[in-house]
């Protein structure tokens, strides 16, 4: 998903945490073309604080430009651009991108876009499309790629998948893992995992 579009294009096609970028965005053919009122926010997902920054735009030519700095813990960001109550959403794919070190997407960069698109952040957000099937293969392909950052998004993964039928052996499964932990995270991710499944008793008891 990250990165497919032509309208809204990066100084840098392999962006960097802690890095100055600039962004340039076309919008004739969209729904903002020849409004003068064009807003632009970034979201970095970094599974800690999401901070946000105005994106400041500016005219150039036929584009609109401008400079934001990305936070030194971010994994992905995507780029809202609005004008008043119309989001341009590039067709609903979003203007999303990845955070690279030596050309590849660092460690969390696919769970984070992954909770994204499965969790409806980005839809609330700058109507992305919900997408729970590709949310699902991210946070796999992160687990493969990156078998030591399971820890810390299993969470994201494990209350996503709480909220689907059909799949509640598995939820099961893993709370009952949890439950045999010493680990105060452990038993606070099943004690969660109990309530998003309706067992408000061993939520209660945890």
């Amino acid at each position: 998903f990250a990165q497919t579009n032509s309208k809204l294009t990066l100084s840098d096609a392999y962006p960097a945490a802690g890095e100055k970028i600039t962004v340039n965005y076309n919008p004739a053919g969209t729904a903002l073309e020849g409004k003068k009122d064009i807003s632009a926010y970034v979201y970095f997902l970094d599974n800690r604080d999401f901070p946000v920054a105005d994106l400041h735009l500016v005219p150039k030519d036929k584009n609109l430009t401008g400079d934001v700095t990305i936070p030194a813990n971010t994994k992905v960001f995507f780029i809202k651009i609005n004008s008043g109550p119309f989001i341009e959403s590039n067709d609903g794919k979003g203007y999303v991108y990845y955070i690279y070190k030596d050309k590849q997407p660092v460690e969390g960069a696919y769970a984070m876009e992954g909770y994204m698109r499965w969790s409806g952040m980005g839809k609330s957000l700058a109507m992305i499309n919900m997408d729970a099937a590709a949310g699902k293969e991210l946070f796999k392909k992160e687990f493969s790629m990156y078998p030591a950052s399971e820890k810390e998004y299993e969470s994201n993964y494990y209350l996503q998948l709480a909220r689907e039928e059909g799949i509640k052996s598995l939820v099961a499964s893993k709370i009952a893992r949890l439950e045999k932990s010493n680990n105060e995270k452990d038993l606070m991710l099943a004690a969660t995992l109990n309530r998003f499944t309706g067992k408000a008793q061993q939520y209660d008891s945890f």
